[in-house]
C-alpha cells in the first residue's frame, strides 16, 4: 500500500475509533484531522457548527439530549457502525483535501 493510502487508512480508523470510544462526530472527525496535521485550535472551537447530520441516516433529527431520542438513535444503530464510518470517511476526506493542498503530515 502506497504512504498516501497507508495515511488514509490510518485516518479513516483513528476517526472510527474515536467515534465508537467517545462519540460526538464533529468533535471526532477534528480530533482524528488534529492527530495527524497541525490546525489551529479554533478549528476544534467552530466544529460545533458541523454537530447534527445524523438525520441523513436516520430519518427526521434525533436529539441526543432526550434520554427517549437518543435511545432511538442506539437502537437503530447509530454507534454499530453508522456513525463510525460516517466520521472515518469524512476524516479521510478531509485528509485527502490537505493533502493535495500540500499541508504537511506531523
Amino acid at each position: 500500500m502506497a504512504k498516501r493510502e497507508e495515511i488514509l487508512q490510518g485516518l479513516y480508523d483513528k476517526g472510527y475509533y474515536y467515534e465508537k470510544e467517545y462519540q460526538g462526530c464533529a468533535q471526532c472527525t477534528i480530533a482524528a484531522v488534529q492527530d495527524f496535521f497541525d490546525l489551529d485550535d479554533l478549528v476544534l472551537k467552530r466544529q460545533l457548527q458541523l454537530q447534527g447530520y445524523p438525520e441523513n441516516n436516520y430519518g427526521p433529527f434525533l436529539s441526543y439530549h432526550e434520554p427517549q431520542q437518543r435511545s432511538l438513535f442506539e437502537e437503530a444503530g447509530g454507534h454499530d457502525d453508522k456513525c463510525l464510518s460516517v466520521v472515518g470517511q469524512t476524516v479521510a476526506m478531509i485528509e485527502e483535501i490537505l493533502l493535495d493542498n500540500g499541508i504537511p503530515v506531523r
